[in-house]
């Protein structure tokens, strides 16, 4: 009997085990079917590690990033909106120490207002770090520059201290140093050439464009005579934690751009972003443009669908059957903002509550699709049974006594 498996890696690094193509993921349309049949090395593979990197260069980077932040005065960290958990680095605060935190929240133009409105509900109510609890958040727009000006006035008042002291010390004044880091392709550099009014850093939507640490200073020669009111900024390439971190936040960062496409496969990936969207849609659904997300592919029971089976309907549908194209079609709609918006994560207020939330909504949702379920072979069996009583019935033996009464 054959079956129709799809392997997501290419055929030079495919390899047959008891021979079955050795994939990066579950067989597509059917692996509901197959999961009782298909070899247990291939199940193992299935729940493997999605995400992978080596972290020789990334300890390397962590420690000259650590240095560089004992000559700054204040420390930027840079999360993106959608995923605020996700791009949360642990190393922060033992990096930042006693130097003042600020927390600028990018990307604000691809999340909802609803979604905005509870993270800063969140925010007020938790620390952006445990360690860290008087680190202020900005939620900043880099399009529109919204929450800059605010986030440069907070660091501006992290420098009046030191040069206060500078100062009675018979110091001159000097500009506030200020670091801006974070995870790769979460808007560093575009934080940063809004601070500038200019496009000085090198910014564009993929990982690894900063690749090396560098200094900025904003304000120039016109302001020369009052230092203080400059900032001279540290741009840093993007740092992810030299020990790889849960699988979970690992799937969020690679389904963002924020970190290399070496360290995953597409297809994976693409269907893990359309397993969340369905999630979080099924507990918050303000938080993703579904109506958008169903017209763009024309799939209308998209949120019923499992992440592989969209991304196949996908391929079948606009390339056909290339699930390379697809994958890469569904994660660059998603980077690129074609959704209007879509969030993979929602503030957890109360955990218990999240949980039984989201068991709840599976749960209706499953009841849903067994009560549709049900109605269709109704609707068939009373199809059949009449089809059946139409073909028991013959003209010619009409006047037969064939019938009762007759």
């Amino acid at each position: 009997m054959l079956y129709q498996v799809i392997s997501f890696i290419s055929p030079s690094r495919s390899r047959i085990i008891n021979g079955y193509p050795y994939c990066l993921s579950r067989t597509l349309s059917q692996s509901a079917t197959l999961s009782s049949e298909i070899p247990d090395e291939i199940k193992l593979r299935t729940n493997h590690t999605i995400i992978s990197w080596y972290p020789g260069h990334i300890a390397k980077a962590e420690r000259e990033l650590a240095e560089y932040l004992k000559k700054v005065d204040v420390v930027i960290e840079v999360r993106d909106a959608r995923i605020p958990y996700a791009t949360t680095h642990p190393s922060v605060p033992k990096w930042v120490g006693s130097k003042p935190l600020i927390v600028a929240m990018a990307r604000l133009d691809q999340v909802s207002k609803a979604a905005l409105k509870d993270w800063r509900t969140y925010y007020t109510m938790n620390p952006v770090h445990p360690e860290k609890p008087d680190a202020k958040v900005f939620f900043i727009d880099g399009k529109l520059g919204t929450g800059v000006a605010a986030l440069k006035r907070e660091a501006l008042k992290a420098g009046i201290t030191i040069n206060e002291r500078r100062m009675r010390r018979g110091i001159q004044p000097r500009p506030v140093r200020a670091a801006v880091i974070g995870f790769p392709n979460v808007g560093k550099s575009a934080l940063i050439n809004r601070l500038l009014g200019r496009k000085l850093a090198k910014s564009q939507n993929l990982p690894g464009v900063t690749r090396q640490l560098q200094w900025i200073r904003i304000g120039g020669l016109a302001t020369t005579s009052n230092p203080e009111n400059c900032l001279e900024l540290l741009d840093s390439p993007g740092i992810i934690p030299a020990r790889q971190f849960d699988q979970e936040a690992a799937v969020k960062l690679a389904i963002c751009n924020d970190i290399g496409e070496a360290s995953y496969d597409r297809v994976v990936v693409a269907g893990e972003l359309c397993k969340r969207l369905n999630e979080l849609y099924l507990t918050n659904p303000t938080y993703v443009n579904m109506r958008g997300i169903k017209e763009r592919y024309n799939i209308p029971n998209f949120h019923e669908l499992s992440g592989d089976e969209i991304v196949y309907r996908v391929a079948e549908e606009l390339y056909h059957g290339n699930i390379i194209a697809a994958a890469d079609r569904v994660l660059g709609d998603f980077r690129k903002d074609f959704f209007s918006y879509g969030s993979l994560e929602a503030p957890i207020f109360d955990k218990s509550k999240e949980v039984v939330k989201l068991v709840q909504a599976k749960e209706n949702s499953n009841s849903q699709k067994r009560n549709k379920k049900q109605e269709k072979k109704e609707k068939e069996k009373l199809k059949a049974d009449e089809s059946s009583n139409k073909s028991d019935l013959n003209p010619l033996d009409v006047g037969k006594g064939n019938y009762e009464g007759w």
